[in-house]
């Protein structure tokens, strides 16, 4: 009816004018009363109301002032025969959302210069005095007195600007930098508040764009899979400093930023991973948490055979990695029981290729099998076969050797240690190699301009011998990650993808007659 739907454009479109509707509506009531249709449809008033007549009222932005609800075919306007008074002033009450609204619009919101937090004039006070006093008091009381939060605004943002001066002063300058519990001391200020104000001002930097082109392994509208050379940071110390992969990515890239869902190491070339769609990012940085993605790395290897047969099997190390007391990077294996650092770490190793090779057998022959050290079994786990397989005789074998390395937990240094501990380290290894003794860390290897660097070199007393051949002598250790397989978080869809090795370990490779 002509008045029945009024009330429902109003409802839908300018409740304010509801008022004047209903007094048309009532005075077409009344001229059509005494008609005896009127009273049939109007017993059909007190049938249930239909579901969809009922959402329509609770989604009306009126906020449920009108208490009313109409039958599906529009016939009565009340429930229990209510009866509005044409005359009466109807009370408007906004909806949630329009108060959240009208609240924004008369009470805005205010960002803490310290913390980034989101404050409203009536209490940003009271944050500065627990987040930031220093910010607090330099406002002074006048101006808080004031109530004028643009006047507060620019002292406080003048304060944080010249505290933030302060602390990258003291925390990045070369040769003087400070921890943040330092620089909070000397700035008497909290720790907390110092690692927010640097940790803000590192996101503000955007990322540097290097044009060193990158090899392309797979891309899409969702990820990059690039190839990463050895020498090379996966991401930078800084963010406005450049010489990383990232940096190289960005430029390819055409400025737009891609996001690290996992890393290798710096002197680790091979196969990575990077997002494209924000939206991805967690369900690929989860597979790497929770192992679902399978890394698998290639080897080269210079040592003896790690069962002690000339047969050559597939094997496992289940060993704990604990901190180094030699050196401060290094990491070592440790069964000790009280060693709070000590964390469960295994990795499957398998031989793509191998030949046998005295001259380059290391000096000292291990006498037994390492400890942690069995065969692999497929679908068998590592508890009974060590026990099994160490009863035996031991004949140490010097092999060089490609080695496929997957690990199963993701420990520092995991691979190069676990190798070494079973008598078969990585060839180049500064850490755990045979090329350590000769070695000394570099002091420019950590500077920001340290792309193409090697974190160590020869000391004056250089290799000799059968380590000193062209082609052995690499500035790394020669390994590198050759596949790696994910999930699609969206399509469920299994993908590999497989980087080529580089010219150094190919050439150490040729050197050994190793086939590849």
């Amino acid at each position: 009816r002509p008045g029945h739907s009024l009330i429902l454009r109003a409802i839908k479109t300018h409740v304010h004018a509801l008022p004047r509707l209903l007094t048309s509506r009532t005075s077409t009531s009344a001229s059509s009363a005494s008609s005896p249709g009127t009273i049939a449809r109007s017993r059909r008033s007190t049938t249930t109301l239909s579901k969809k007549v009922v959402t329509k009222r609770r989604m009306a932005s009126d906020g449920g002032f009108l208490n009313h609800a109409l039958d599906e075919d529009g016939s009565e306007m009340t429930r229990n025969e209510t009866v509005v008074n044409p005359n009466s002033e109807i009370t408007f009450r906004p909806s949630r959302r329009a108060s959240r609204t009208e609240n924004k619009r008369t009470h805005p919101s205010y960002f803490c210069p310290a913390c980034n937090a989101q404050c409203k004039a009536t209490v940003f006070r009271r944050h500065t005095q627990k987040c930031c006093p220093d910010i607090e008091s330099a406002v002074g009381k006048e101006a808080w007195m004031t109530e004028d939060m643009d006047l507060i605004m620019v002292k406080a943002q003048k304060h944080a600007n010249e505290m933030l001066e302060e602390m990258k002063r003291l925390a990045f300058t070369d040769g003087a930098r400070m921890s943040h519990a330092e620089v909070a001391q000397t700035l008497n200020v909290t720790e907390l508040r110092v690692k927010n104000a640097l940790r803000l001002h590192s996101k503000s930097i955007p990322l540097n764009n290097d044009t060193t082109p990158v090899e392309v392994i797979f891309e899409n509208e969702d990820i990059l899979v690039v190839n990463k050379p050895p020498y090379l940071r996966t991401h930078p110390i800084h963010r406005h400093t450049g010489t990383s992969l990232i940096n190289r990515c960005i430029s390819h890239l055409g400025g737009k930023e891609c996001y690290i869902v996992h890393r290798l190491d710096m002197d680790t070339s091979g196969v990575i991973l990077f997002v494209k769609n924000p939206l991805l990012t967690r369900g690929f940085a989860e597979q790497f948490m929770t192992r679902e993605a399978k890394k698998t790395y290639l080897a080269l290897c210079v040592g003896v055979l790690p069962l002690g047969k000339e047969e050559v099997q597939a094997f496992e190390v289940n060993a704990p990695i604990s901190s180094c007391n030699k050196c401060k990077e290094g990491r070592a294996v440790s069964f000790a029981t009280d060693d709070l650092e000590a964390k469960e770490s295994r990795t499957t190793f398998d031989f793509f290729s191998w030949k046998k090779d005295d001259e380059l057998a290391i000096d000292s022959l291990p006498t037994e099998r390492a400890r942690g050290v069995s065969i692999l079994l497929e679908g068998t786990e590592n508890t009974n076969v060590e026990k099994k397989n160490e009863s035996g005789s031991w004949n140490p074998i010097s092999v060089a050797a490609l080695v496929l390395a997957s690990p199963k937990t993701g420990r520092t240094h995991q691979i190069r240690v676990h190798l070494a501990h079973a008598g078969l380290p990585i060839l180049g290894d500064m850490l755990y190699g045979p090329h350590a003794r000769w070695v000394v860390p570099r002091c420019d290897a950590w500077s920001d301009d340290s792309t193409s660097k090697p974190r160590y070199k020869w000391s004056a007393d250089k290799p000799k011998g059968k380590w000193a051949k062209d082609g052995l002598d690499l500035d790394r250790q020669a390994l590198h990650a050759y596949r790696l397989e994910v999930t699609h978080p969206l399509t469920n869809e299994r993908l590999s993808f497989e980087a080529p090795l580089p010219d150094d370990m190919k050439k150490a490779l040729d050197v050994l007659g190793i086939d590849y």
